[in-house]
């Protein structure tokens, strides 16, 4: 609530400085009498209240009954600075409650100044700094998506101009009243004006969510924001607020100006959603939510239109393309659904592309969300889960072994399963050409098996080192594989087949 209060609009657009001084006036006096903000390199960013201006820059704090507390600004990959914040005699001190709320603010705290810090530079500098466009494009984005009670959560994008360009295109998953709001966005143009514009809607709408559990409440209050700026900005918006209760699971689907989300249902794809307007275009905007019940095995898909607009030799990719791409999904097939569409996107792709691409996709989870019952002891698993063509298909495969095989195997079982499949699966990044990956699954009662296909040469089997025995660097990997699992090969068909086999304890 403390935070809610200082809305999105009050820190846009801002600088570093004001961002932390408005972020701060949040929580003085309500939190500490006095807080200042330091940043790295011994700066001090910003001070709110008499306390603070006193606290001594090497305090210690987050011991309980402590007067001061100290709490590191992190993000991503790095520390950003910290907060200094301070009670003045008479007043409780810190108890670990506290220093528990202070740590979840900092973190907030953190990526609302590093986003100001980093759009002043882009602004300055943007035809030149492409780390910092890099930095900011990851920070628009959730660098993990969270867990979800009943669901399983999957995701791609695709940044196209150039290099030094941060495109519009964002999504979230925030946690509401009585479930999960999952949002994705359209914001036009690219640079930091966009970037600015995409962290306001994003801000917006999860802020306004968290308060009112409510995807029609959340598109108003960005229609409100939009709404106060002298240009006219266009951003698109789909939600999908997931219930659940008692009776199952359920979605509540609000469009703003943005493509209809799609549902996968025993292999047909069906449009969700009622056209609404553009958030901030229009006087006196309504949205209607469009609600479904959902079934285990439905796997729901958001994406921009950069998917939808992806050039290729005979025109657009189109809705009738992107639908045929999911047409036989197999149900509860997360990665399969992602796996497609970005498969159906590169294949499609001619020529220089200006429109980013983005997806986020759910599904509900329970029987039928893969083959086999893993209820059943002994029940044959059979998956099959489409790889990115880049490092992060080796956390989608960890993943999907996590998510497929967990329910049947014991907890050493699934962390060596997953050694191993990370192995083949950084080979396949390494050597595996540019083309798409697959990672298979079987599982029954006698044993495991998995494979990784791509269309490169697999496994390069190092010659021994000059100097030492045994294999040179890079192909530890190799000897892994084979001294952990009962079984393994390669198999060359067109492209290559790395696969293990372990038998079952």
């Amino acid at each position: 609530e403390l935070l809610a209060a200082r809305g999105p609009e009050s820190v846009t657009g801002r600088s570093a400085a004001e961002t932390a001084g408005a972020l701060l006036d949040s929580l003085v006096p309500a939190y500490a009498d006095g807080a200042a903000v330091d940043v790295e390199g011994g700066e001090r960013l910003a001070v709110r209240g008499r306390a603070a201006s006193a606290a001594p820059r090497d305090a210690a704090g987050g011991r309980d009954g402590a007067a001061t507390i100290v709490l590191p600004l992190r993000v991503p990959g790095r520390d950003v600075g910290r907060i200094v914040a301070s009670r003045l005699p008479g007043r409780r001190r810190f108890n670990r409650a506290d220093a528990r709320f202070g740590q979840a603010a900092a973190i907030r705290i953190a990526l609302a100044v590093e986003n100001a810090r980093l759009v002043e530079e882009l602004t300055h500098a943007e035809a030149t700094q492409r780390h910092i466009a890099d930095a900011l494009q990851r920070s628009l984005r959730p660098s993990e998506l969270p867990e979800v009670p009943g669901v399983r959560l999957a995701a791609f994008s695709r940044a196209m101009g150039e290099a030094t360009e941060v495109g519009g295109d964002f999504y979230d998953v925030f946690p509401v009243s009585g479930g999960h709001l999952l949002v994705i966005g359209d914001v036009t143009g690219k640079g930091a004006a966009a970037a600015s514009i995409t962290a306001l809607a994003r801000g917006a709408l999860g802020a306004a969510a968290v308060q009112s559990g409510s995807a029609v409440e959340a598109v108003a209050r960005l229609d409100e924001l939009l709404g106060r700026r002298d240009e006219l900005t266009l951003c698109s918006v789909a939600c999908v607020h997931l219930h659940a209760d008692a009776g199952g699971m359920s979605a509540s689907v609000v469009l703003a100006g943005h493509p209809p989300v799609l549902l996968v249902r025993g292999g047909e794809v069906q449009p969700l959603g009622d056209p609404g307007p553009l958030p901030g275009a229009f006087p006196d905007a309504r949205w209607r939510a469009r609600h479904v019940d959902l079934v285990p095995g439905d796997v729901i898909v958001l994406r921009t239109d950069g998917v939808t607009d992806t050039v290729g030799a005979d025109g657009r990719l189109g809705e009738d393309r992107l639908r045929e791409a999911l047409v036989g999904l197999p149900s509860g097939d997360i990665e399969g659904a992602v796996g497609r569409i970005r498969a159906a996107v590169e294949a499609h792709t001619v020529g220089e592309q200006r429109d980013d691409t983005a997806v986020l996709a759910a599904a509900v989870v329970g029987e039928g969300s893969q083959v086999g019952d893993p209820n059943v002891p002994g029940a044959p698993v059979e998956v099959e889960v489409e790889l990115p063509s880049e490092a992060a298909s080796v956390s989608v495969a960890r993943r999907a072994v996590r998510d497929r095989l967990g329910p049947v195997l014991a907890p050493d079982e699934v962390d060596e399963v997953c050694l191993l499949v990370s192995e083949i699966a950084t080979n396949a990044v390494r050597h595996g050409g540019d083309g798409s990956y697959r990672l298979e699954l079987r599982c029954d009662a006698a044993r495991v098996h998995a494979a990784v296909v791509d269309t490169g040469t697999g496994f390069v089997v190092r010659p021994a080192c000059p100097d030492g025995d045994g294999l040179s660097e890079g192909g530890y990997g190799l000897t892994l594989v084979a001294s952990l699992a009962d079984r393994w090969g390669i198999e060359e068909t067109g492209g290559t087949r790395v696969w293990f086999e372990r038998d079952r304890r």
